[in-house]
């Protein structure tokens, strides 16, 4: 038999026929605190200074942090799902797609010079039709400091934005109405679909070089994270020898704690179903705690409802677990 947590299962596998596939069984496994060490030098080795600048300018123009952990989710996703880093330059383009298909085409104008002479015109007429409340007062405070960033440079998106929102009180509404109206164009701006276009972009190249420079970095120094060992349990299950042998072997295949199943676990999972006599997958979709990692409970949920959904006979009856008025006390 060959029973353990997902996991466990998958360690005990590349531990067992780590010889077919070429490897040493004596890797070392990273921890959950070295492993984004390691993936910080990855990504610091494949940007150059001027990447670093355009994904500075690109995060601050459209209002996004962390771009650096965008990468890491880029390059998570891809590894959780056995996509290698060549193919990431196709998902980018199909990203790009999928993401334009919700934003009109853009406008073959000068919006941005449009909404400055609208600012200023709006500007002139608000200061000089004695508009004295408050809310008018901020809004003109509000236009001058755009007119002044636009003095100096583009204005970003959010900025924008804010403009198609923003108005004075009524008195001054109708001067204010030229700056809503091409603010609120945003969406048709040509600088937009450009900005856009170069975030996804460089996001999946240097998702693609960090990968690769990662997988470097990892076989230089003879380390492995657990996403490493299911896709060499992938490959080793590909070789015919292995398959063979886990057929002759391995009665019945038993996983624990099926709910943090990825989809590459779950294709592991799949192929060693077909090679063992009995396969039994334990687990409770509500407990799942290795989002991180790339598990999906909604995998789970999906095999549950191919074999005809959840059966009685197939939920346990009693709790080993927890004490009996715990129970009682949240039922």
């Amino acid at each position: 038999a060959l029973i353990g947590t997902v996991n466990s299962v998958c360690g005990q596998l590349l531990v067992r026929y780590a010889f077919d596939a070429g490897l040493s069984p004596q890797l070392e496994v990273l921890t959950e605190t070295e492993q984004p060490v390691l993936f910080g030098q990855a990504l610091e080795q494949a940007m150059t200074p001027d990447d670093i600048r355009e994904m500075h300018a690109l995060a601050l123009r459209l209002g996004l942090d962390e771009w650096q952990q965008e990468i890491r989710k880029l390059v998570d996703l891809a590894r959780a799902n056995d996509i290698p880093a060549g193919e990431l330059e196709s998902h980018a383009r199909q990203s790009l797609d999928d993401l334009m298909a919700f934003f009109p085409s853009p406008v073959d104008e000068d919006l941005d010079t449009r909404l400055h002479s609208a600012i200023r015109q709006a500007i002139e007429e608000i200061s000089g039709n004695e508009d004295s409340t408050k809310g008018t007062k901020e809004y003109l405070d509000l236009l001058r400091s755009k007119q002044h960033r636009m003095n100096q440079c583009r204005l970003n998106w959010s900025e924008w934005v804010k403009l198609s929102n923003e108005q004075p009180k009524k008195r001054s509404q109708p001067s204010a109405e030229p700056v809503r109206e091409i603010a609120s164009r945003y969406e048709q701006h040509p600088g937009l679909h450009a900005d856009i276009e170069a975030w996804i972009r460089l996001l999946f190249e240097l998702a693609a070089r960090a990968l690769t420079t990662y997988q470097t970095l990892k076989t230089e120094r003879g380390l492995m994270y657990f996403v490493d060992q299911e896709q060499q349990d992938l490959r080793q299950l590909e070789l015919p020898d292995v398959s063979e042998s886990i057929a002759k072997e391995i009665d019945l295949l038993l996983v624990d704690e099926f709910q943090d199943t990825s989809p590459l676990q779950l294709e592991i999972f799949m192929k060693l179903s077909k090679l063992a006599n009995y396969s039994i997958w334990v687990g409770d979709p509500k407990q799942s705690i290795y989002g991180f990692r790339g598990a999906e409970p909604g995998l789970m949920n999906a095999i549950i409802h191919q074999h005809g959904g959840l059966k009685k006979e197939n939920i346990l009856s009693y709790s080993w677990r927890s004490r009996e008025d715990i129970v009682h006390a949240t039922v």
